[in-house]
């Protein structure tokens, strides 16, 4: 009996060689097929088959009826991945010159010309596949950068929080201080207006007294001029008296007269306020120190602090685990890598974020060196080689020095080369582009185990990391020791890099989440935290972009990425 177009289940017993409707099981329904398309690989029971043909996009796909259809059951784990742009069909096909998926009709319209296979011909074992071990890797990979990220944005918002805290408290307290500043200024001009005023009201009391006075006395003469009109002696003697004393009087009041009545005074405000009124000047700026502002770019490294980006994978498909023990920038966005451990030589470009290529030395690479804008060097410690590359458009091999074996540490300037060894007996060479030895330095009172070197901010000196002494030293060109820097802070160094402002970033193996800096002018070392690292093996220092990238030890958990910190203010 059919029901709404839809054929009943059917009512059996499955047993294990029963071939259901694939579409009815989907929708939780065990319907016996009763055909099968070779062109879907799917098995249909009559009411799906009947559709099946019906549609104008499936009607040409070859059917094959129940009597001769495959009786090997279908694949127990069918992929019931939907399409992105066919949203009712499933994904089945797989074309391996474009390495995509996709439904049967995506392959029709898209990939004509392709060699087209069924997922379930390419799958097999897949699960144990390396592709999948890798895609796995990335995954994990890109977690922990997620989880970094995540902490360093947690980080971020909490130093924006404190910054905004501490630029409130500085624009409140200098407002403060302005405010205690004009209360200050007001005050004593107030004071002084007091002491005018009090001047000037002093003196035209005193005057007024004074003329009360005389009024007084005047009124007196009056009185006995009244008093002896008729006494002529008196009268005549009195008004004598009174003669000399109105004389007196006279010129009182004429000095009187002649005094100003007060001082005059007028305020007039600061002109450098007015202006600062009248322009609306405000009381202060906010000055960004973005490390992505190259143009304010501190010259000192050291002044700085590290704020960790992100990671970048170093280890192609087919290596095991790298140990990179030097780095070279070779471009804007592309790093030279010594893969001691897989025996290689790489460029990484970090914009890409991926190995762009790669050769195989005739030696075991440690150092690498940037020779000019199509050149670099790397150290062949086995082999006792200076390999000369080309990194132009790749990396191809250019020409071979033949030095001493156990060389390690290179670095470049103006057609000179300084290389250290590590091997019996230590040493560090200055050499010409020809290989000639100019100097060398071998006194073991000075080495134990030289490792990366480079060239001072002015050339005129070299600076040499002593892996099993825990000591950088500087020497002359010449081979005289200089400087030597030892300090609980430099555990087992190892990479260099110099700054502009001529100081020293070093790598320590025994140390992790810093490096050390050196200041070259006291010789004090200062660390450098730097969060997320492990034994940093190898440095580079970036000042133009304010940025610095971190290799570290073989056997760590992230060997095998360059890790990138910007440089902040």
């Amino acid at each position: 009996m059919e029901v709404g177009g839809r054929r009943e289940p059917n009512k059996f017993i499955q047993k294990q060689e029963d071939i259901l409707c694939q579409p009815c099981q989907c929708d939780g329904v065990d319907i016996l097929a009763d055909g099968y398309c070779k062109t879907c690989n799917e098995y249909f029971c009559s009411f799906c088959l009947k559709l099946h043909k019906r549609l104008s996009i499936s009607k040409a796909h070859v059917i094959i009826h129940k009597d001769r259809m495959p009786k090997v059951p279908y694949n127990s784990d069918p992929c019931l991945e939907l399409c992105t742009i066919h949203k009712a069909e499933i994904v089945k096909s797989y074309c391996q010159r474009h390495d995509s998926v996709g439904c049967n009709d995506c392959m029709i319209v898209d990939h004509t010309s392709c060699k087209i296979q069924l997922v379930t011909e390419v799958s097999s074992n897949y699960g144990n596949s390396r592709e999948l071990n890798l895609i796995k890797q990335r995954i994990a990979d890109l977690t922990d950068n997620i989880v970094s990220s995540k902490h360093e944005i947690t980080c971020t918002l909490k130093r924006a929080q404190e910054m905004k805290n501490k630029l409130t408290e500085e624009i409140k307290t200098f407002r403060k201080e302005l405010n205690d500043y004009f209360d200050r200024m007001e005050a004593k001009l107030l004071d002084e207006v007091e002491q005018i005023t009090a001047r000037d009201v002093a003196l035209q009391t005193q005057l007024k007294d004074q003329c009360k006075t005389m009024e007084k006395e005047i009124e007196e003469f009056q009185s006995k001029l009244d008093q002896h009109s008729a006494k002529s002696n008196q009268l005549f003697v009195t008004t004598k008296l009174a003669q000399k004393r109105l004389h007196t009087y006279q010129k009182a009041i004429e000095n009187i007269a002649f005094k100003p009545s007060i001082n005059v005074y007028k305020f007039k405000p600061s002109t450098d306020l007015t202006a600062l009124k009248e322009n609306q000047t405000p009381i202060g700026i906010l000055s960004s120190q973005n490390p992505e502002k190259t143009e304010q770019s501190s010259d000192y490294v050291s002044d700085m602090t590290t704020q960790f980006v992100r990671k970048f994978s170093v280890r192609t498909e087919t290596e095991n685990d790298c140990w990179i023990t030097g780095m070279a920038m070779i471009s804007n966005d592309e790093i030279l890598l010594a893969d001691c451990l897989n025996r290689s030589l790489k460029i990484l470009n970090v914009t890409e974020t991926s190995i762009t290529s790669m050769i195989m030395p005739p030696g075991k690479p440690l150092d690498v060196t940037t020779i000019n804008s199509e050149t670099a060097a790397a150290t062949l410690t086995d082999t006792g080689k200076i390999l000369f590359v080309d990194t132009k458009n790749g990396l191809s091999t250019n020409n071979i020095l033949t030095v001493r074996k156990n060389c390690k540490g290179i670095d470049y300037h103006d057609g000179h080369l300084v290389v250290s060894f590590c091997g019996s007996p230590p040493a560090v060479q200055i050499l010409n582009m020809n290989g000639h030895i100019l100097h060398e330095i071998s006194d073991t009172h000075i080495f134990q185990h030289p490792c990366n070197v480079a060239f001072s901010k002015d050339k005129k000196t070299v600076f040499v990391s002593d892996f099993k002494k825990n000591t950088v030293n500087e020497l002359e060109i010449d081979g005289n020791l200089n400087v030597l820097v030892k300090h609980e802070n430099l555990n087992r160094p190892s990479g260099l890099a110099m700054t502009k402002s001529g100081s020293v970033v070093v790598c320590c193996v025994g140390d992790s989440d810093r490096v050390s800096m050196i200041d070259t002018s006291t010789t004090e070392v200062l660390p450098l935290y730097t969060q997320h690292v492990e034994k940093p093996e190898s440095i580079l220092v970036r000042e133009d972009l304010n940025c610095m990238y971190i290799c570290e030890n073989r056997g760590t958990v992230d060997s095998n990425y360059i890790k990138m910190y910007y440089l902040t203010q």
